[in-house]
């Protein structure tokens, strides 16, 4: 059994994939609120503000500088900053009794401020110390930062977390992304959310390999986890592994699109694209169904255009079902191509059910020709031989 806030990105991964099992506990100690968590640049005046407002309500500061050898400068800048803060500084080249001595000191209030490498993370328990700055965070991961982030806000006052960066710091790549996880995961209960995120940057790694991160971001997070999953349900089912091809796993249908989510209804585009990416991987009509009256749920109505891709999607469901993977029309009907899944002979019995000789082989091995029908007249056809 393994038990961690934010689990490594192929640990997490191997519990999303259903490799193992995993259970979450989200449930935060009563009267506990979140932290807010601010990306700042590394300014005077924010220091200064940060630590008169905690001094003001009788609070203390967690200040972290990771360079021991540059540690008494910043002790310097915070006493020019706020000359009022009785400051201390504790780092892992100093003995363990004076490292003691100095944490028991700010733990019975006779300092303000705490100036100290991220050896503070671990087991400090200071319930009125609610300002934590972090200077370079850009040099942190994602899993460490929230570790820290969890020395304040331990008692029912509101606590907030400073991610102070250089005016030229990044405007995109791994680090930005780190910086803007952690502000916008700043709920209480969400190491899960903070350990996907680091997931989704660094990539998932091998699982039977040495690698914990890594690969995924070269073909992104969804299509990596869905090929996972689809892969694992296939040879749970019996799939032979020869000749599992990647439209069987990805149990994916190319046929003309209909119905949309439209701008108007949602107009912020990654929520947009988040509704498409989560109605389109849904393996059942009655999931399909849960998502749109959920969405229904959200905005009070579903538009015209969101009723058609509604059916669109119920369409879609029934031809994967069926390991269909594309349908095309052609001159005289339908031309379909089928997977070389396990639903092969199945597929092809339901259309010789119910096309009767209007079904028919075509040049290659795994496709067929329905003839005399349209693709919504074939679909239709297909959507009623599902249910049934």
């Amino acid at each position: 059994m393994t038990m961690a806030a934010t689990p490594i990105p192929r640990t997490l991964s191997m519990g999303l994939s259903n490799i193992r099992d995993m259970s979450i506990i989200a449930t935060p100690p009563a009267k506990r609120l979140s932290v807010r968590t601010l990306v700042r640049n590394d300014e005077d005046s924010v220091i200064q503000e940060a630590l008169q407002r905690e001094m003001a309500r009788d609070g203390q500061a967690f200040v972290i500088h990771n360079f021991i050898d540059s540690m008494d400068a910043c002790v310097e800048r915070i006493q020019r900053i706020v000359p009022s803060a009785r400051v201390a500084k504790v780092h892992g080249k100093m003995s363990e009794t004076e490292m003691t001595r100095i944490m028991q000191a700010f733990r019975d209030h006779q300092y303000d401020v705490l100036v100290g490498t991220t050896v503070i993370e671990i087991g400090i328990d200071v319930p009125n110390a609610n300002t934590l700055i972090i200077e370079h965070p850009d040099r942190l991961g994602l899993g460490q930062m929230h570790q820290i982030r969890g020395r304040v806000g331990r008692s029912t006052r509101q606590a907030y977390a400073y991610l102070l960066t250089s005016k030229e710091g990044p405007k995109e790549g791994p680090v930005y992304m780190r910086l803007k996880a952690m502000e916008q995961a700043s709920n209480l209960g969400e190491g899960f959310v903070i350990a996907r995120h680091d997931m989704e940057i660094r990539g998932i790694g091998e699982i039977l390999g040495e690698e914990q991160s890594g690969h995924v971001h070269k073909i992104g997070f969804t299509l990596y986890m869905r090929l996972l999953s689809q892969a694992i349900k296939a040879l749970d089912e019996g799939g032979d592994r020869a000749t599992l091809e990647v439209a069987a796993i990805m149990n994916s249908v190319d046929f003309p699109m209909r119905g949309s989510i439209p701008s108007h209804f949602i107009t912020e585009v990654g929520e947009r694209l988040a509704w498409y990416q989560r109605i389109m991987c849904s393996e059942s009509v009655e999931e399909a169904a849960l998502n749109l009256r959920e969405l229904n749920d959200l905005y009070g109505y579903l538009p015209a255009e969101v009723l058609e891709f509604k059916e669109w999607v119920k369409e879609m469901i029934a031809l994967k079902h069926w390991q269909l993977t594309r349908v095309e029309s052609v001159d005289d009907g339908v031309l379909v191509s089928v997977s070389h899944g396990s639903m092969r002979r199945s597929s092809q019995a339901m259309m010789a059910l119910n096309f009767g000789r209007s079904f028919k082989p075509a040049e290659r091995s795994n496709q067929f020709r329905v003839e005399g029908v349209s693709i919504r007249q074939f679909v239709e056809t297909v959507v009623q031989a599902t249910l049934h």
